[in-house]
């Protein structure tokens, strides 16, 4: 499975979950904003094991950091939601196979767990306390 089509499987997985859990109430624009939200958190991520690494000091204004969340919330409307991708994308999973789903899944968790650990952990490194 290519990073490409991983990435709207995890959308996929999103929308299904926000689907179950709120009904209706917009579950296609919930599932861009977490898919954006997780894949900024990957972003910074990065930034800070690269401080890390390397020692450079990288400050990262504000208004940056909008503009940067809002151009991953554009990519990922042009990837899921325009031209109404977001029914192809859901009717080629829907699809799958349990088996194939309960393997998917676990490396869903996988990645939202690691996204979250890999954070905390870049965090905890460059804490003053931990200096």
């Amino acid at each position: 499975m290519s990073i490409l089509s991983a990435y709207r499987y995890f959308f996929y997985r999103t929308y299904v979950q926000q689907k179950q859990f709120f009904g209706e109430s917009l579950p296609r624009w919930t599932a861009v904003l977490i898919t954006s939200l997780l894949l900024s958190i990957n972003v910074l991520t990065l930034i800070l094991f690269a401080k890390i690494f390397t020692g450079y000091r990288v400050r990262i204004e504000i208004g940056y950091g909008i503009v940067g969340d809002l151009i991953l919330v554009f990519i990922s409307y042009f990837l899921f939601l325009y031209n109404n991708k977001d029914e192809l994308i859901i009717s080629k999973f829907s699809l799958e196979t349990e088996i194939q789903a309960k393997g998917r899944r676990v490396w869903c968790w996988i990645y939202e767990i690691g996204t979250f650990v890999a954070f905390f952990a870049s965090v905890f490194i460059l804490s003053p306390a931990t200096r």
